[in-house]
Formats: structure tokens, C-alpha cells, sequence
């Protein structure tokens, strides 16, 4: 026989009480969403909306250490406990049907269009390749047209391709890298992913090849190596798949739209986290994980886990920081796209972020209707930010299923979850007045 042997007992990097607080900060902002009416802005429609699963990755950027990880809808663990005397298969079932998929890890298991938030890595590419430089000033106005390749000439069969601010009416008339992170302006991601002619220049776009090698520099279309089960890599598309999948050649219209995070690109909620820490600490993926150390049953430290880099990105620091300073500016009020979220400024603490809304079209929303012709499509809300900008310890991405505007919905969230870590506004400590009893007096009336 061969006698036992106690086991080690694993510490996690994930902070007890954000992870709380995350969970609740995310039910609640998934909550309040699905009060408010949604407007179709092309017909003028307002309705609720279903908003049944969300996620969020806090992480440290130095280590990849994960310090929160919440995944909505989710499941009662002492439900399964082995002491159970039977497994509660009606409750099992139930969980195994819900369309909103509970069994899965949305925020390490999710994979879906990552929208505008995605434009980091196109800025990336975009400035390293030699495609723009950052101080070059781009013509935005609200919307391009590509010509028909089998019919260039019949202007009625031109694609036309929009910014988010032509719903509007406006444009962002002419914009510089720093201003195109700031406003998302899609017109200036369109420009740079599939080319532009302006100045009597003609300017090759990044192109998807090319943007595929800067992805997978970022953590996309791979396993992160997360210590969890169902880990997905998230897709990022090629010229040679296209031919494959779907028998045609890669075209303009698919690099516009992979240049801003739509078509066919999808990712995970920790890879976009992963994407902001690379930014956050100048150019290190690093390797996510969930354990700190292992103990043995005395509680001495059999093994620690050292920060292990995956790889540093080929992006010259002078453009990361230009990154960097776009995503600062995101945040800055009256100026960038979640200017009006009220950041943690007001306690000395400056937050770089992205805003993102991703349209999209799955199984879901085809079986409730919602991708209809001549209607907006339904979107999913993003945000990924890090702080202090000076001196990143955090980095935080939310994503709301059918949530709507990033800026509206998924940046809040983010915002409540910094505010938490930091402990300040609503989750400052309270602290004890000082005071001390004067000779003969009782701390009672």
C-alpha cells in the first residue's frame, strides 16, 4: 500500500473582495440595461432588450497576475458538491439548455466581435509598417464609398461604408491618430486597414495578412495559456481562409471592416484585457494566470510562479505611447468617447481606456429577428482601460452581450471596478473619528 500523501493547497492572484465587487458592479450595470429602451435610429423604434450575459478581466499588466474574472450567466458551484447525493440533473439541464450558455466561461470561453476596441492593433500595425504616421491628418467625413468591382462605373452599385457619427449627421471632418483613438473615427481605420488616395498619394492599407502578424503579436487568434478549462483562441481571418471558406478573394470592404474589429474577426474578454496590459507596460504580453504560489500542509511555500512573457510585440515604443496618449484622450471630458463616463480623476488617478460597439448577427439575435434589413443591427458594448496612466497597476475590460454603446454601458462598469480597487468615492474606507473621552466621562449617554 502506499500511504497518502497531503496535497498542496493552491493561492490564487485573484483579490477576494474585487472579485466580489466586480460581480456586483456587472449584475448591476447588466441590470439597469435592460430597463432602458433601446432607439433604432433608422426607424425611430424604441424597445428592451435582452441582456443575459456579460463579463470582466481585471488583471495586473506587469505579471499578467488575474485579479478578477467574472463570467454572466453563471452557476452554484454547491450545487455539484460531491456530498450531494444525487447529481440535481433537472438543475443541470437547465443550465445545459439556456441559450446564454452558463456552462461556459464567457470571459476566457467568449468569443465574439471585439468592435473598436480592436483598433489599438490597427494603430499599431498601421504607424510600424510605414502605412501613417501618427501627426498625418486623414479627411473623415461620415461616410466612404468602394465601387463595385464588376461594375465600377454605376455609382448605384458603390458599398458604402460608415463612421458610427454619420447616424448623426456630423463628421469628424480631418483627424490624426491621436483624434481618431479619441473620437473611434472609423473612417480613419477604414483608411488605414484597406488604403486611401488624399495629397495626390495613393496609400496601401495594413491589409489583413499583415494585420493578422500584429494580432497574434497582441494575444489574438491563441490560447493565452490561462489555467482554466475551455479557454478559446478567438478567430482572426486570412486571405487564404477566405478562398477557402467561402471561394472568393479577400476584398477592400473585408479589410475596412477587419480594421475596425467587425467581419469575421471574434476574441475573448481576457484577450482583449491582454491587448490594454501591452499597451500599459510598453510591449510585454505576458501569460495570464490565476496562481500565485502552492503551500503544503504546514503552510510553507513549496512553489512559487515567477511572471512568464509570451512575447514582446515588434512595435516601436514611440508608437505605443502615441497609443497610449489616444487612449488617455478616450476618456477626457467633452473631447473623447467616454468623455461624459466621469473617470477617477477627481482622486488623482488618470485612466486610459477604449470604447467599443460591436455589431453583430449570431444565432441568438437571427432567432429573436433582430438582424432585419433597413435596421440597426444589435451590439455588443466594450471597454478596456488601464490605470494610473503614469504607472498602469490595472487593467480591466467589460463586455455586455447586446449591451449597446460601450461608452454607455460597458466604461461605467469598468470605472466602478477601478474605483473599487483603488478604494475611493463609494468604496473609500470608512474610517473611525478620532476622539478621545474626556476625564470621567463614559463612552455612553
Amino acid at each position: 500500500t502506499v500511504e497518502p500523501v497531503p496535497g498542496y493547497d493552491v493561492h490564487l492572484t485573484i483579490d477576494f473582495e474585487l472579485q466580489r465587487r466586480a460581480q456586483n458592479i456587472l449584475e448591476s450595470t447588466m441590470e439597469r440595461r435592460r430597463l432602458i429602451p433601446q432607439r433604432d435610429y433608422i426607424t425611430g423604434e424604441e424597445s428592451l432588450i435582452e441582456v443575459e450575459q456579460g463579463a470582466i478581466v481585471a488583471l495586473n499588466p506587469n505579471t499578467g497576475e488575474i485579479l478578477a474574472l467574472v463570467s454572466l450567466p453563471t452557476y452554484s458551484n454547491e450545487r455539484f458538491n460531491e456530498s450531494a447525493p444525487l447529481l440535481p440533473i433537472d438543475y443541470y439541464l437547465g443550465l445545459a439548455r439556456n441559450e446564454y450558455t452558463p456552462l461556459v466561461n464567457h470571459a476566457v470561453g467568449g468569443q465574439y466581435p471585439p468592435g473598436s476596441v480592436f483598433k489599438i492593433v490597427t494603430a499599431a500595425a498601421a504607424m510600424e509598417e510605414g502605412i501613417i504616421s501618427p501627426q498625418r491628418l486623414l479627411a473623415a467625413p461620415g461616410s466612404i464609398e468602394i465601387p463595385n468591382r464588376f461594375a465600377p462605373n454605376d455609382p448605384g452599385r458603390n458599398q458604402r461604408f460608415v463612421c458610427w457619427i454619420d447616424a448623426q449627421g456630423g463628421t469628424h471632418e480631418f483627424v490624426n491618430m491621436l483624434s481618431a483613438i479619441a473620437f473611434s473615427c472609423d473612417i480613419y481605420f477604414y483608411k488605414i486597414s484597406g488604403g486611401f488616395n488624399q495629397d495626390g498619394e495613393t496609400v496601401s492599407g495594413v491589409g489583413v495578412d499583415t494585420l493578422k502578424v500584429y494580432a497574434e503579436m497582441f494575444g489574438f487568434n491563441r490560447n493565452q495559456g490561462v489555467e482554466q478549462p475551455g479557454e478559446a483562441p478567438g478567430f482572426m481571418p486570412s486571405t487564404q481562409w477566405i478562398r477557402t471558406a467561402e471561394g472568393r478573394p479577400w476584398a477592400t470592404g473585408d479589410d475596412y471592416n477587419l480594421g475596425i474589429g467587425q467581419g469575421f474577426l471574434t476574441a475573448t474578454p481576457l484577450q482583449i484585457a491582454q491587448m490594454a496590459a501591452v499597451i500599459a507596460n510598453g510591449g510585454f504580453l505576458y501569460q495570464p494566470t490565476l496562481v500565485h504560489h502552492l503551500t503544503d500542509a504546514t503552510g510553507e511555500v513549496v512553489q512559487e510562479f515567477e511572471p512568464r512573457i509570451l512575447n514582446v510585440v515588434d512595435v516601436n515604443q514611440e508608437f505605443l505611447d502615441v497609443i497610449a496618449q489616444g487612449m488617455l484622450r478616450v476618456n477626457e471630458p467633452d473631447y473623447g468617447t467616454a468623455g461624459t463616463v466621469g473617470w477617477l480623476d477627481e482622486y488623482g488617478i488618470a485612466v486610459a481606456g477604449k470604447t467599443g460597439t460591436a455589431e453583430y448577427c449570431d444565432n441568438i439575435a437571427q432567432s429573436r429577428g433582430w438582424c432585419i434589413e433597413g435596421r440597426v443591427l444589435p451590439t455588443h458594448a466594450w471597454y478596456v482601460g488601464y490605470a494610473p496612466y503614469d504607472d498602469p497597476e490595472i487593467v480591466v475590460a467589460a463586455f455586455i452581450f447586446n449591451g449597446g454603446e460601450g461608452s454607455a454601458w460597458a466604461a461605467p462598469a469598468v470605472r466602478d471596478v477601478m474605483l473599487a480597487y483603488f478604494e475611493v468615492g463609494p468604496y473609500a474606507p470608512l474610517s473611525e473619528p478620532e476622539f478621545e473621552p474626556a476625564n470621567g466621562s463614559t463612552d455612553t449617554p
